[in-house]
């Protein structure tokens, strides 16, 4: 944003207009001015912004600008939902699905997505179309409410699974044209979409959805004793791993390495790009994989930081470099608030390209792993030292596009658990 373009929001979040406020709190946010964020979030909270009042909760939540109120956020956020806000029921689902502020509840979670569906909230209907199955009608109807209101994930999900390939085929090019990065680029011919006619019985929904994946049992394979290293397979559905790539695609930034300062910054090591989905970009599906990362790792979820989806181009690359936070004085702060990276687990996305292994140059080991398969490996041994064998790389891949989930596991807690009030 140039100077010009900042005057003018700040003229018009002085002026009272609660979507520049909004703007603004979210410019200050992403500027690390965290008090200033959350005065102008406050102020547009009050004015009747329907979207900063549900992230007013969240912030009041983690303590992001300001004292921390774990109950405040959270009530705040309830009744806006049961006012029928779809922001606030949506974030509502995350923060049952993922324990944060609130007790660990799975079905009241999936009882908000559905909730946030009723009430028109797209990204909820896309999620809950997904967990019924697009191959049921309600989940079908559902991906295509999502797909006419412009979801790409929904778009792609009934491309690849819809009996009529008439109709699946106009999807795929509804998709590719709307930039999903796995839809191939079809000619859109003359078909029309679908409107959405169906009738769906809102109250059976929590009954019909499943997401028995997210307890299935771990096949590991132990790839190395020292440091430890395991192999599992079948970790995520092939149509997680798609809706995964597709949340993330629009977002990615340069990846950051850790610096000398203690800091992250852009370094000639690491040319990938990455979206870390914080609580603020979550929702109910991608707190489901949280938790099942968690369990891979037998750490709490609450340990975890965001996770990752790297995505590398032909070429692209990580250095060799471990994942362990160096116990230098720069990073002591950071050390004694948040705890050392103890764990690491790596998802693959897709395995739709040639070379890029991940690769233990000191263990003279590499992995490639199948879609949905994953990897993971301790960072700290059983004293909690850190390990340097455990350095490795992500190789460039030579044609193709590569897509994977990189996910830390700390010694310490670094979300909030539910409220002690």
């Amino acid at each position: 944003m140039n100077q010009g373009e900042f005057e003018r929001l700040w003229a018009a979040a002085q002026s009272g207009q609660t979507l520049a406020q909004e703007k603004l709190a979210d410019l200050f946010a992403s500027a690390d001015r965290p008090h200033e964020a959350r005065q102008w979030l406050m102020r547009s909270a009050a004015g009747g912004q329907q979207s900063a009042v549900t992230r007013l909760g969240l912030w009041e939540i983690v303590g992001f600008g300001g004292t921390q109120d774990i109950a405040k956020g959270l009530s705040r956020i309830i009744a806006c939902a049961d006012a029928g806000l779809a922001d606030a029921a949506h974030a509502a689902s995350i923060l049952y699905g993922g324990g944060v502020g609130a007790p660990r509840d799975s079905r009241e979670g999936l009882r908000r997505l559905v909730q946030a569906a009723r009430l028109g909230h797209v990204r909820a209907a896309a999620q809950l179309g997904l967990l019924i199955g697009p191959d049921r009608p309600d989940g079908a109807a559902l991906l295509r409410s999502a797909a006419n209101s412009g979801s790409t994930v929904a778009m792609y999900a009934l491309g690849r699974a819809l009996v009529d390939q008439v109709e699946a085929q106009a999807w795929l090019a509804a998709a590719a044209a709307a930039g999903h990065p796995l839809a191939p680029r079809l000619a859109p011919g003359s078909f029309t979409l679908p409107e959405v006619c169906e009738e769906l019985d809102w109250n059976r929904l929590v009954d019909a959805t499943d997401f028995a994946w997210v307890e299935q049992p771990f096949e590991r394979c132990v790839e190395c004793e020292d440091p430890r290293i395991e192999s599992i397979s079948r970790f995520l559905p092939l149509w997680v791993c798609d809706y995964l790539i597709g949340m993330a695609a629009p977002k990615l930034l340069r990846g950051k390495v850790v610096d000398e300062g203690g800091g992250e910054s852009v370094r000639e090591e690491r040319s990938n790009a990455v979206m870390n989905f914080g609580l603020a970009d979550s929702d109910f599906l991608l707190e489901l994989v949280n938790l099942r990362t968690a369990r891979a790792v037998e750490m709490p979820p609450e340990n975890a930081e965001g996770l990752g989806v790297l995505h590398y181009l032909p070429g692209e690359s990580y250095a060799p470099h471990s994942d362990f936070i160096p116990d230098t004085p720069a990073n002591a702060a950071q050390l004694a608030a948040r705890g050392q990276r103890a764990r690491t687990l790596l998802v693959y996305l897709n395995e739709q390209f040639t070379g890029g292994e991940t690769a233990f140059p000191m263990l003279d080991l590499q992995f490639k792993p199948p879609t949905g398969a994953a990897l993971t490996f301790h960072n700290v041994d059983a004293k909690g030292q850190a390990s340097p064998r455990t350095l490795h790389a992500g190789r460039p891949p030579t044609s193709g596009e590569k897509w994977l989930i990189s996910k830390w596991f700390r010694t310490r807690p670094l979300r909030p658990g539910p409220s002690k009030h």
